[in-house]
């Protein structure tokens, strides 16, 4: 990945914009992006549920991983074939899905075997295509990798940024200010504020404040 000066990308080059890409034309890009990375279809099963609950013995998934489904038979309703679905972790061996609308629910009946398939940044049509990752508007983190420093996150998520708590405080006493972690706890504190409006008697309280993110592997060039 580079950033350049320009509007459109030098030679070799491709904008990472997300867009649907040609397999063969771009085949080294493709192993490099999907195939290289050792994602095989794995089966799965998953009930009838509001919201369903997906089902995979020792799936190794952290949260935020990106799916595409498949089936010999017929899919419940509520899923299908084309969607890139996002993984939210339950346990070791359950998990949820959603496409950006909350939680996955699924009625009617199924059949067959189901299986998924994974990928970083999406396999486009499924067969002739993938595509490309979306970085414009992105802060690049480097994927935490087993460091422990931003756990929980795999290999080509999206973070959201922290939120950052405003309060009417007339009195300059900074009340207990909640600020929003990437896995949904939260963390607190009072040590730290700004006066952002005398006169309106307003304070910022803050905490881990980052813009949003995608986790990519940092590496060097020797």
């Amino acid at each position: 990945m580079i950033h350049v000066a320009q509007n459109t990308p030098p030679a070799g080059y491709l904008k990472a914009n997300g867009a649907e890409v040609s397999r063969s034309t771009y085949a080294a890009l493709f192993a490099a992006l999907v195939a290289s990375a050792g994602f095989t279809p794995q089966t799965f099963t998953v009930n009838i549920a509001n919201p369903a609950i997906f089902t995979k013995p020792a799936h190794g998934f952290t949260g935020g991983e990106r799916l595409r489904l498949s089936t010999t038979g017929a899919l419940p309703s509520g899923l299908n074939s084309t969607t890139d679905y996002f993984v939210e972790k339950i346990d070791a061996n359950t998990f949820y899905l959603s496409s950006g609308g909350g939680r996955i629910v699924t009625s009617g009946t199924q059949s067959g075997t189901h299986s998924y398939l994974q990928s970083w940044f999406g396999l486009g049509d499924g067969t002739t295509t993938f595509n490309l990752p979306d970085l414009r508007g992105e802060f690049m983190r480097g994927w935490d990798d087993g460091r422990g420093v931003d756990v929980g996150r795999a290999m080509g998520t999206g973070q959201a940024g922290s939120e950052i708590a405003v309060v009417d405080n007339p009195n300059g006493i900074i009340p207990l200010t909640s600020v929003a972690n990437h896995d949904g706890t939260s963390s607190y504190d009072t040590s730290y504020s700004i006066n952002i409006s005398a006169a309106a008697g307003r304070f910022m309280a803050y905490k881990r404040v980052r813009p949003r993110n995608v986790a990519l592997l940092a590496c060097i060039k020797f």
